[in-house]
């Protein structure tokens, strides 16, 4: 079955407007008619059936309820599987106490009949019976043979959230769109209850990565702790990395051949950056201070990455003959470096 929320790279806890937003983006980006010679047809489809189905509720309640059952499913065989192994494994330890048992009742009759059949040996003493006894006394616990213990006092089991002093901990999966991570953004969540759902404000702030985790303490709810799961959307251009705010410009094969001086956006007025001749697809140009601003009022940076962009007019006369003309022009094998598995 077709994952339509990881088609639109959404969470299924996404608003009808980041549904809309994402197909927009992405039908942009993968329409036919707009990336000629592109293969993108299949792509489309597929993000264009996703949009249809999670854009009408009806559907994507429909759709929602058929995509549990396949998990509910998927994790009651896992967890069958799991109760299987630990039942073999529970028979294995219990045939090894058994025959651990056997072994020891072996030799204690063994070590009976020779005490009795030799009179010569003088009695032990009470040092050596006691120190004999306890040594039972271990060896029949270690093979599960004692005999009834006394009971004791029964215990409540104490959950790792009352250890902490937390009497409730609710996580939630929160999706925000890449410009509300970059800013900071205030969302309504909603958290179910046996009476209905409980909605509240939760503050997400700037600079949020996808998979970040967000530990919140409810204000209105004593000892409760809520965990957000944070889900940022996919953008075609902009991304969010450990090391600041990545976004891929396109240049031409003469700008990275040649050079040149460009207006590239940024999070307020845009800049122009000077591209080294010679640059490479991925090359990656660091504008500092010009990144996220987080919440101790620092500011990170913002990473131009370039990415070569091959001519695609169709009124592009000649272009197979001039692109011949520049393979002579490589030093060495553009793929020489590679290996022939990615396993290696």
């Amino acid at each position: 079955m077709k994952n339509h929320y990881q088609t639109l790279g959404l969470h299924s806890s996404a608003s009808s407007d980041e549904i809309r937003r994402a197909y927009r983006i992405l039908a942009r980006r993968y329409h036919p008619d707009l990336n000629p010679g592109q293969i993108n047809a299949e792509r489309f489809r597929n993000i264009s059936e996703a949009h249809e189905v999670l854009s009408d509720a009806q559907k994507r309640a429909s759709y929602d309820t058929q995509i549990e059952s396949l998990q509910s499913e998927h994790l009651n065989r896992g967890f069958a599987a799991f109760e299987r192994s630990q039942s073999r494994r529970s028979g294995a330890s219990s045939k090894r106490a058994s025959q651990t048992a056997a072994q020891f009742t072996s030799k204690t009759n063994r070590s009976k009949s020779t005490a009795s059949q030799t009179d010569a040996q003088p009695p032990p003493n009470k040092k050596m019976r006691k120190v004999t006894d306890h040594f039972r006394d271990l060896l029949r616990n270690a093979v599960g043979l004692t005999a009834k213990q006394p009971q004791q006092e029964s215990r409540r089991p104490v959950s790792t959230a009352e250890v902490r002093g937390v009497a409730k901990v609710s996580v939630i999966e929160v999706s925000v769109s890449i410009h509300d991570a970059i800013l900071g953004v205030k969302k309504a969540i909603e958290i179910p209850e046996p009476e209905g759902q409980r909605k509240l404000s939760v503050r997400i702030p700037a600079g949020v990565k996808n998979g970040s985790v967000i530990r919140l303490r409810a204000k209105n709810s004593p000892g409760e702790d809520i965990v957000l799961i944070v889900r940022v959307a996919a953008h075609p251009f902009l991304s969010i990395h450990s090391r600041g705010l990545v976004a891929e410009v396109p240049i031409t094969i003469q700008e990275a051949v040649i050079g040149a001086n460009i207006s590239v956006p940024t999070l307020e007025e845009p800049v122009s950056i000077k591209i080294p001749a010679g640059s490479q697809s991925g090359t990656e140009i660091r504008l500092k201070n010009r990144g996220i601003i987080s919440k101790d009022g620092g500011r990170g940076d913002l990473f131009i990455r370039l990415l070569i962009k091959v001519p695609d007019s169709p009124e592009a006369v000649g272009l197979k003959q001039l692109t011949s003309e520049l393979e002579k022009y490589y030093s060495t094998a553009v793929r020489q470096d590679f290996p022939k598995s990615l396993a290696e």
